[in-house]
């Protein structure tokens, strides 16, 4: 049986279905895990935690829950997928500032793949004048053809590498506000 936010979508998206990966308790229980770590690793740093727009949103809604540190917050606004499933050529909506000069920066993103976006938002922040930039992903994807781009510093939750949604991850801009993440099976 589909997922009820499925049927319910069923006009606009058509016959989109969906495999339950991920429950909200596991994914609460994994960001509780990574917030401790990311308090103690960032705790003399007095840190900006930069959001990636618009998919960093959902993790630092859940991150903000659990971290015992005081900071700042900021966005990025780097794109690379629109509307699509795929990914293209990187565009920046919004590039970093100059009020990350001279400051450390937690970068907060829904999902590590091929890691270009994340690389080049790294880069960019490194040129605004970032002393030390760490980075925190929800997902990363086992993806196998991965070239080594970057490291990511703080991962809740390592998954196969499908096309996800929920928990602040999207399919044409839809369903980030899923508890749980699903995979969706694409044809």
């Amino acid at each position: 049986m589909k997922p009820s936010f499925l049927l319910e979508s069923a006009e606009k998206y058509g016959s989109l279905d969906a495999e339950l990966l991920v429950s909200e308790q596991t994914i609460k229980q994994s960001v509780k895990k990574i917030a401790s770590k990311i308090s103690d690793s960032l705790k003399d740093e007095q840190p900006i935690f930069v959001i990636l727009m618009n998919g960093g949103l959902g993790l630092y809604g859940l991150l903000n829950q659990y971290v015992n540190i005081y900071y700042e917050v900021n966005y990025i606004h780097p794109s690379r997928y629109d509307a699509s499933i795929n990914g293209s050529e990187l565009r920046w909506l919004k590039k970093p500032d100059n009020s990350f000069s001279n400051r450390t920066l937690l970068l907060i993103d829904d999902v590590f793949d091929k890691g270009v976006t994340l690389r080049e938002a790294v880069k960019e922040c490194k040129k605004s004048g970032a002393t030390k930039v760490f980075t925190a992903v929800l997902v990363e994807k086992q993806v196998t053809d991965r070239e080594k781009t970057i490291d990511v510093d703080f991962t809740a939750l390592k998954l196969p590498d499908k096309f996800l949604i929920g928990a602040g991850m999207d399919y044409q801009g839809m369903f980030r506000n899923l508890k749980d993440i699903y995979a969706l099976k694409l044809d």
